[in-house]
C-alpha cells in the first residue's frame, strides 16, 4: 500500500511539474494551490478508472479541465497519433 502512495506521489509530483512548464511563469501562491489540486485530480482519476470506476475519474476529468481553465492553461494543438502509440498507451508499453 505505501508503495502506491510513494507512486502516486511521485507521479503528482511531476505532473505538477509539467503543469508548471505549460504555465510558462512563476505562479503566484493561488496558482501554485491549484497546480497542486489539478496534479492530485490527475493521479486520482487515472486510479479510478484503472479500478472500472468510470464516473468518478470522469468527475475528476471534469475538475481538472475547469480548473485549468481558472489556471489560464490551454491545450496544445492536438496531433494525429499513430495506432501502434495508441497500443502503447494501452497496454503501458513504450
Amino acid at each position: 500500500m505505501w508503495q502506491i502512495r510513494e507512486e502516486d506521489e511521485q507521479r503528482r509530483q511531476h505532473e505538477a511539474a509539467a503543469i508548471l512548464a505549460d504555465l510558462g511563469r512563476e505562479p503566484n501562491a493561488a496558482e501554485r494551490i491549484l497546480v497542486a489540486e489539478i496534479a492530485a485530480l490527475v493521479v486520482r482519476a487515472d486510479r479510478e478508472r484503472a479500478k472500472g470506476k468510470h464516473g468518478e475519474a470522469e468527475m475528476c476529468s471534469r475538475l481538472i479541465i475547469r480548473a485549468l481553465g481558472k489556471l489560464g492553461v490551454k491545450p496544445g494543438k492536438a496531433k494525429p497519433t499513430s495506432s501502434a502509440d495508441i497500443i502503447a498507451r494501452i497496454t503501458g508499453r513504450s
